[in-house]
């Protein structure tokens, strides 16, 4: 349809283009139907007929807050055109803005008036909405009744929308800026729920609708000491600790204000799917009596494992034995496999190879024979250590030796000087090399000069016997230690008793407070590792 551009003036008969008419929202074409000059013409003959009385009277009929009607077109385009204004311009949002609050102000201070409002909505929502009402909760009540998972999936969509509120700060200009740190994800917030077990971060009692309290989302640096709203300063905490707590600094400012619940040692909850995983990975598993999982290895050996969690298994929960529920279940089964639930979210895979790899059923590589000995770069060695070992990638060593076949790498081992000794840090393989751990060692001796080399068997996954396979001596078990658990790392870094290297990486630090105090106030805890076995390479 195509817009006219001219128009004839209904007083003088004239066609006229339309830039020759004043413009009036409420005409269908947006234009007066009279001409500037008549239009001209007509007021001034009115305004001499009427006197100044007529302008007075028109003044006043506007001020009394009287308005012209106004088509609904009329009055649409117009608010589009105030909403453009309003998002274009901060000035102008700025004004209306406190226009607004302070007219917003001005009504709560009449009496009654709160009150008023919510009566009003409430009958509103009554009277328009009262078979959408009944359905609703007919349609919760049976999805409570028939879908398991329709209560947890409520509960993490109002967790959603609650920690949206965290990810902006509202000023007020009405501008809302976004925090540079990684929104927390429904993910996430599966991995928080699995690794609390809906138990309060700060005095381990339960949470949740199912559980003794209410449950919150609060920060452990609070943001008015600089937390962020990043995933890793988030933790799940009871109602009494989240209203109590403010904006203080844990264990330096605040202590949970009722006794801190002693627990049960909890293990990794989310069982199902790890046996998912397993059977994907063609790893057989039953339960024994204790309702424990168990390997089974093809030739009929089991061996239990043991998914933990370090949120229980640290030195915060009493009932852990003190940190050292790893150490109590070497003693209490045979040879367990152990596992913290950290390792077995970021390494899956490489934690399934290990499991193969102890069950005698792991990808068989091709002989040690057939592959060369190179130095590789601390990149390469990074990748396939990460892909490859439990406790992830460590290249900061400076030998560092590869199996390769000329197109990839089959295992990698890193060496440190010790003086007296060379100290393997990290043996890893793709499958099982046969003869592959002894061929490293051979020919770092080869390339580097000779000297004993010492080796660490981490007793949660072996007791050292291939490495006394190839010869090496037993020499006992390591200096009982532990490993600091960081919020903000995805692996437990081991300081032992450093604390200079651990304050260098805490967001809050107290000067008048001790460093124990101010590891604790950043969410930092111990576990207990077990002794590692210490086995000695000699010609």
């Amino acid at each position: 349809m195509n817009t006219p551009t001219e128009k004839t003036c209904t007083i003088c008969k004239a066609l006229k283009p339309l830039s020759e008419f004043n413009k009036r929202s409420c005409s269908k074409d947006g234009h007066d139907y009279k001409c500037r000059p008549c239009a001209k013409a007509s007021n001034k003959k009115t305004r001499e007929k009427h006197g100044p009385k007529y302008v007075a009277t028109t003044k006043n009929w506007r001020a009394a807050g009287n308005k012209a009607k106004r088509s609904p077109e009329s009055v649409a385009k117009s608010r589009q055109k105030d909403r453009e204004k309003y998002h274009a311009d901060p000035d102008h949002r700025e004004k209306v803005l406190k226009r607004q609050r302070e007219a917003k102000q001005e009504r709560l201070k009449i009496p009654g008036y709160r009150e008023e409002q919510n009566a009003k909505s409430r009958a509103n929502y009554f009277a328009k909405h009262p078979e959408r009402r009944a359905y609703a909760n007919t349609y919760t009540k049976e999805k409570r009744q028939t879908n398991e998972k329709y209560h947890d999936n409520e509960k993490m969509s109002n967790a959603l929308i609650r920690l949206k509120r965290w990810q902006k700060d509202i000023h007020g200009s009405g501008f809302t800026r976004y925090y540079d740190s990684a929104p927390v994800n429904k993910e996430y917030l599966i991995y928080l729920h699995a690794w609390q077990a809906n138990h309060c971060y700060f005095c381990n009692h339960t949470i949740g609708k199912r559980g003794d309290h209410p449950q919150y989302y609060e920060h452990i640096l609070p943001r008015h000491h600089g937390g962020s709203d990043a995933k890793d300063n988030i933790v799940l905490t009871c109602e009494n600790c989240n209203c109590s707590r403010q904006d203080k600094i844990f264990h330096l400012e605040w202590h949970p204000n009722h006794d801190v619940k002693m627990v049960e040692n909890l293990f990794f909850l989310k069982q199902r799917t790890v046996g998912e995983a397993l059977t994907a990975n063609g790893i057989e598993w039953v339960k024994d009596s204790e309702n424990n999982w168990m390997l089974v290895s093809p030739n009929g050996y089991a061996r239990h494992l043991f998914i933990l969690s370090t949120f229980f298994c640290s030195d915060r929960n009493p009932a852990a034995y003190n940190g050292k529920i790893a150490k109590y279940l070497q003693e209490e089964y045979e040879d367990p496999i152990i596992l913290f639930d950290k390792e077995w979210f970021n390494r899956n895979a490489a934690c399934i190879n290990m499991m193969k790899s102890k069950l005698g059923i792991s990808l068989r590589g091709p002989g040690a024979r057939q592959l060369d000995v190179i130095e590789i770069s601390p990149s390469e060695a990074s990748v396939f250590l990460d892909a490859h070992h439990v406790m992830g990638q460590k290249a900061n060593t400076l030998i560092r030796l590869g199996l390769t076949d000329g197109s990839s790498l089959h295992g990698v081992s890193l060496f440190s000087d010790k003086g007296s000794t060379w100290e393997c840090d990290r043996l890893s393989f793709h499958g099982h090399i046969p003869g592959g751990m002894s061929k490293l060692m051979k020919n770092l001796w080869l390339l580097k000069g000779y000297k004993p080399i010492r080796s660490f068997v981490d007793s949660r996954y072996a007791n050292g016997a291939g490495h006394e396979a190839i010869g090496f001596k037993y020499l006992g078990k390591s200096a009982e230690s532990f490993q600091w658990v960081f919020p903000d790392r995805m692996q437990h870094q081991r300081y032992l008793s450093n604390f200079n290297k651990i304050t260098r990486s805490l967001r809050y630090y107290d000067p008048s407070a001790s460093k124990e105090d101010n590891i604790i106030a950043n969410g930092v805890y111990k576990i207990y590792t077990p002794k590692r076995h210490v086995i000695l390479y000699e010609r």
